[in-house]
């Protein structure tokens, strides 16, 4: 009789092989377990794959935070049902909430409205180069039409004029808070900014550009809007959001109670940290997106050094900041406070950045922000997602090149429920839960109510 021991081997291997080819098609078949985002226990909240009370799609918000590279951009588009007419054109309300580094906004938004659109309400945080730089291009395409500008009240001035002195000089009285720009004069607290120094309106902006006052990115900004013509010229420029109202009375009748935003920082005043970037990003205008159940924090780029601040100003009753989902500040950087992060307790958090902050220079996002987060399957950004890593071990670019992944961040929300998912573009139509991979997105998440 012939050994039967080389058959059972064989059966053996035909058996693996069979299961590697199973899974292989596994992960082909949109709706089979393995490309359903799992249920995590760690988000303490209901996760469905399909709730059944899900409101139309109408009612639908979309948050875009988008792939501009290095820097920070995020498009809100209101829901559907909001629509209103444009000359006979349907027109759906957008927030677009920063700018990036370069063209990258531009050609996203040229990919997503080949015909132009319509951008009603903008907020600036703050006018660092990679949050303005890409806005100034859009408001100064003629495709695009931008309306209200928001923004924190801070320019950059030039030297030697509004009694900065010029380059090599000090000055002869008063305190001054000045590097290689003029930013402000300081109250005689020290750390007050004189708001004297902000620009508060179109008629200070345009008397500023036309005089040659300002510096930098903060000049080309300004010339941007003071030179719009077509196809919509802006008709407003505040610097809170609190003096403004961020919803305009006749689209506020329409919205109801169901939307709201909330105004948090900077409170009343403009204050000076450690040096410049600390100020300009300790200052960047902070807000809360409420849709009936759902919320979601703005932070900008906010420090340690703000965060204090803005805990205190709370006097420990951090309701205002507990959100869904968290824009985490400053690219995930380490130059947080865990304490800022508890105060929010958020069950996602997403970031905007590029491969120029991953690695071990900037720590974009730094291990710190993904611990207090809850893990990375809690973070997710414009370049990485769900991928352990310690900067110790990528000091090299090929050793990071793996991890980029490059894609925009979606948060899909009815108000009720919430999910997140990656996408490559604008122009996809966004799968359903159960057609996306383990890493890619979430279930639908129950929000807090």
């Amino acid at each position: 009789m012939d050994d039967p021991i080389p058959m059972t081997v064989d059966f053996r291997k035909y058996q693996e092989r069979l299961g590697v080819l199973l899974i292989s098609l596994a992960l082909l078949i949109p709706g089979t377990a393995l490309t359903t985002p799992p249920e995590y226990k760690s988000f303490h909240r209901i996760q469905q794959i399909q709730p059944n009370d899900l409101a139309p799609e109408e009612e639908w918000l979309e948050i875009w935070v988008l792939y501009i590279g290095q820097g920070d951009s995020i498009l809100i588009r209101l829901p559907e049902s909001l629509n209103y007419d444009l000359n006979g054109v349907e027109e759906r309300i957008e927030i677009l909430v920063d700018g990036g580094p370069g063209v990258s906004l531009l050609q996203f938004l040229e990919d997503m409205y080949p015909d132009g659109t319509r951008i009603e309400h903008t907020v600036l945080t703050h006018h660092d180069s990679d949050h303005v730089k890409g806005l100034s291009k859009v408001i100064a395409d003629d495709q695009f039409g931008v309306e209200r500008i928001y923004h924190n009240g801070l320019a950059s001035w030039e030297r030697g004029i509004k009694e900065f002195p010029p380059e090599g000089q000090s000055p002869r009285t008063g305190k001054i808070f000045v590097e290689k720009r003029g930013l402000s004069r300081l109250e005689a607290d020290d750390i007050t900014l004189r708001n004297d120094y902000f620009i508060d309106g179109l008629p200070a902006l345009r008397t500023a550009v036309s005089s040659n006052q300002l510096a930098g990115v903060y000049d080309e900004f300004g010339r941007a809007i003071t030179s719009k013509s077509t196809p919509t010229v802006v008709s407003h420029f505040g610097h809170t959001l609190r003096d403004s109202g961020f919803i305009n009375e006749a689209e506020g009748a329409r919205i109801g109670s169901d939307l709201s935003f909330d105004a948090l920082w900077p409170d009343q005043s403009q204050r000076r940290y450690r040096g410049w970037g600390y100020t300009i990003n300790g200052n960047s205008l902070t807000f809360k997106l409420n849709y009936r159940d759902f919320s979601m924090l703005f932070a900008g780029d906010h420090n340690e050094d703000s965060e204090e601040d803005w805990l205190e100003l709370l006097n420990d009753e951090h309701a205002e900041l507990e959100s869904d989902v968290l824009k985490i500040p400053h690219h995930g950087s380490q130059h947080n406070a865990e304490e800022f992060f508890d105060a929010v307790n958020a069950v996602i958090g997403v970031a905007s950045m590029g491969e120029k902050g991953f690695g071990p220079r900037w720590k974009h996002p730094s291990e710190e922000v993904i611990r207090w987060m809850g893990g990375s399957h809690r973070v997710y950004s414009t370049l990485i997602h769900e991928r352990r890593f310690k900067y110790e071990d990528l000091d090299d670019k090929n050793m990071r090149t793996p991890f980029f992944e490059t894609d925009h961040v979606v948060i899909q929300t009815d108000g009720h429920w919430f999910r997140v998912i990656e996408v490559a573009g604008p122009n996809v139509e966004l799968p359903p839960v159960n057609a996306v991979s383990r890493g890619d997105g979430t279930r639908w998440i129950r929000a807090r109510d």
